[in-house]
């Protein structure tokens, strides 16, 4: 990708949890929390690297952030590769 039309193009493949708009900052942070501490527990880690992931877990905004890059991201690609929506 980076060859062709888009400079500095970058992918990869990511899981996440989200939470319908409007969820309570509080229970956000609670489940944030939690989320982390399963994915450090060396039996997650272990799994997931076994499965050729690499295990990560960041903050809601960061999150929130790398889904805003990406959906630019995409929106150049799909400008570049000329897709219409149907």
């Amino acid at each position: 990708m980076a060859e062709s039309a888009l400079p500095g193009y970058d992918h990869s493949v990511w899981y996440g949890v989200l939470a319908p708009s409007g969820v309570p900052k509080d229970i956000v942070t609670r489940l944030s929390t939690a989320i982390r501490k399963a994915v450090d527990l060396p039996q997650t880690k272990e799994a997931l690297k076994a499965q050729g992931l690499e295990p990560q877990a960041t903050t809601p905004e960061r999150f929130a952030a790398l889904i805003r890059a990406e959906i630019v991201q995409n929106a150049k690609l799909i400008e570049v590769a000329g897709l219409k929506a149907e």
